[in-house]
C-alpha cells in the first residue's frame, strides 16, 4: 500500500475514533501521522480540538500554524493569536498582532485582537478603554459595549458607565448581556457592594465593641472560587419542597460576583403549588492578603486564617477562608 494511500486509511480511521469518543487512540495515531500529508483541513481542525481537550496546547499551535502556513488565511492568524495570547507567549504574540494588522484592512476583530493583546500584557485600565471606544466607533457590538461599561465602573467614570448601559440598552433592547448591564447600571446608582475601605470600617467598629482580648471570627469567599469555580455558570436544583436556578456571573475585572437566584417554594404539601421568588446577590472577592491588611489596618489582631473545608492553612486553591481576629485596644 502506498504511504499517500495509507495516511488516507489513518485520516479515515482517526476520524472514526473520534466519532466515537475515543480520544486517547485517536491521539496516538494523530501523533504518529505527518501533518503535512493530512489533506482535508477539516480534519485538522479537529486535531487540533483534540489536543486542546487534552490540553496539549503547543500540539494545538503547531497545527495552527500548518494550516495557516498553507492558507494564508488572516482569519487563521486571527486564531493563532488569540491561541498565543492564551497560553501566555507575549513575544510572539506581538509578532502575530502586527503580521495580522498589515495583513489587511483595520475591522473589528483588529480591535478586538488589539484589546485582548493589550490586557494580557497588563496595560492599564485607561489604555483599555481606549481600545474599546475606538472599537464602539468601527463597530458597536453588546460584548465590547459591557465590557467598556465595565471598565469606566472600574475607574470611578460612573456617569460614563451609566451612559454606556443605557446606549446599551437604546440599542440592544434585550437579552442576557443588556440585562447583566441593566443590573450594572442598578449597582452604580444605587451601590450594592460595600467598597473595601467601607469593610475596614466595619472592622474598626468590631474593635470598638468587642471586650477585651475578645475574638471575632468570620469568613469569606475568595477570589479563586469566584473565577475559577463559579464563574459564569448556570446551577439548577430540585430539592422536594424547594427548587432553585442560580444564575451565576463574575465581572473579573471589578471582581464582582453577581447571582441571580430564582426560588420554587412549595407552599402546600398537599397541592402541587410552588411560590417563586427572585433575588439578586452581588458579592467582591478578596485574596488572603487583602483581607489580613483590612483587618489589621481596622486596629484588630489578626490571629489566623483556616480553609473552611480542610480546617487547614489555606492555599491558593482555598474557596472560602476563615479569619480569627482579636480586639486590640480603644
Amino acid at each position: 500500500m502506498s504511504r499517500k494511500r495509507e495516511n488516507v486509511r489513518q485520516c479515515k480511521a482517526i476520524r472514526q475514533l473520534i466519532d466515537d469518543n475515543k480520544y486517547t487512540k485517536a491521539l496516538e495515531l494523530i501523533d504518529a501521522i505527518p501533518l503535512e500529508e493530512v489533506g482535508s483541513l477539516d480534519d485538522l481542525y479537529r486535531y487540533a480540538e483534540l489536543y486542546e481537550k487534552a490540553e496539549r496546547m503547543d500540539k494545538k499551535k503547531e497545527i495552527f500554524y500548518h494550516i495557516y502556513h498553507r492558507t494564508h488565511s488572516r482569519y487563521m492568524l486571527n486564531r493563532l493569536l488569540r491561541l498565543t495570547i492564551r497560553m501566555g507567549d507575549m513575544e510572539e504574540a506581538r509578532e502575530l498582532y502586527f503580521a495580522y494588522e498589515v495583513a489587511g484592512p483595520i475591522t473589528l476583530d483588529t480591535f478586538e485582537l488589539r484589546y485582548l493583546l493589550a490586557k494580557a500584557e497588563g496595560e492599564p485600565p485607561e489604555r483599555l478603554i481606549q481600545i474599546l471606544e475606538e472599537l464602539k466607533k468601527e463597530e458597536y457590538t453588546e460584548e465590547w459595549g459591557f465590557r467598556l461599561a465595565c471598565l469606566y465602573e472600574k475607574t470611578g467614570q460612573i456617569d460614563k458607565c451609566i451612559q454606556e448601559c443605557k446606549d446599551l440598552k437604546l440599542w440592544f433592547g434585550e437579552g442576557k448581556i443588556v440585562d447583566r448591564a441593566m443590573q450594572l447600571l442598578e449597582h452604580c446608582e444605587n451601590p450594592a457592594v460595600a467598597e473595601p475601605e467601607e469593610l475596614e470600617e466595619v472592622f474598626r467598629l468590631v474593635n470598638n465593641y468587642l471586650d477585651p482580648k475578645g475574638v471575632f471570627l468570620f469568613d469569606f469567599n475568595t477570589v479563586y472560587k469566584y473565577k475559577e469555580v463559579m464563574g459564569d455558570t448556570v446551577i439548577a436544583e430540585d430539592r422536594g419542597e424547594c427548587s432553585f436556578i442560580w444564575d451565576n456571573f463574575y465581572y473579573e475585572e471589578e471582581r464582582i460576583n453577581e447571582y441571580d437566584l430564582t426560588l420554587f417554594i412549595q407552599e402546600d404539601a398537599n397541592e402541587d403549588l410552588y411560590r417563586r421568588y427572585q433575588e439578586t446577590h452581588y458579592q467582591r472577592g478578596y485574596t488572603l492578603e487583602e483581607m489580613k491588611e483590612l483587618v489589621e489596618c481596622s486596629g484588630l489582631v489578626f490571629e489566623a486564617a483556616y480553609d473552611a473545608v480542610t480546617h487547614e492553612e489555606p492555599t491558593e486553591k482555598s474557596e472560602r477562608i476563615y479569619i480569627v481576629a482579636r480586639e486590640s485596644g480603644k
